[in-house]
């Protein structure tokens, strides 16, 4: 048993058509990717404004600034 098919059958409690299956992976690999993708991105933006204006960044929230994006 897939874990989409797990997915429909335990937590959504319908049967799910193998199209909508496909959509449940495809949407979820993209949230995979793009998710940690952009936090990178913003993290990286937030160290690139900082050495622009000359300071030392985001250290504010949590160890050297990790936290910053939660903060935000």
């Amino acid at each position: 048993m897939t874990l989409a098919t797990q997915l429909s059958a335990e937590v959504l409690a319908v049967e799910v058509p193998y199209w909508g299956q496909s959509l449940l992976r495809v949407l979820g690999g993209i949230v995979a990717v793009l998710l940690p993708a952009g936090t990178i991105v913003y993290v990286f933006l937030f160290k690139m404004m900082s050495f622009m204006q000359s300071r030392l960044g985001p250290m504010e929230a949590g160890p050297y600034g990790s936290l910053q994006l939660v903060a935000e």
